[in-house]
């Protein structure tokens, strides 16, 4: 079993999207050490504001900002990660029950 595991989700102009995917990851049974990291490329929406909104059901949620592009997005956030296990998620999905 996989017992740490970071998160990384580039997101830009995500902000009706991202919150379909923070609640499907906060509902996780997941048992592990788990944070999540929402890599942000200067949004012209809400999508910091949706992000920081699940602060208090994503126990370890970190939001960083920096320019866009997808791969800078995903490398940006690997080098947040504290974990040795890295899963990149799109904004615009969402997981499954007990995917974790």
């Amino acid at each position: 079993m996989i017992d740490e595991l970071s998160i990384i989700i580039p997101a830009l102009n995500e902000e009706k999207y991202l919150p379909l995917l923070l609640q499907s990851i906060a509902e996780q049974d997941y048992q592990g050490d788990l944070e999540v990291i929402v890599v942000d490329g200067k949004s012209q929406d809400n999508t910091i504001k949706t992000a920081n909104g699940f602060k208090k059901k994503i126990k370890d949620l970190t939001i960083v900002s920096t320019h866009k592009g997808i791969s800078h997005q995903r490398n940006a956030g690997a080098d947040k990660a504290k974990y040795k296990y890295l899963m990149f998620l799109d904004a615009d999905t969402f997981l499954p029950k007990k995917f974790l």
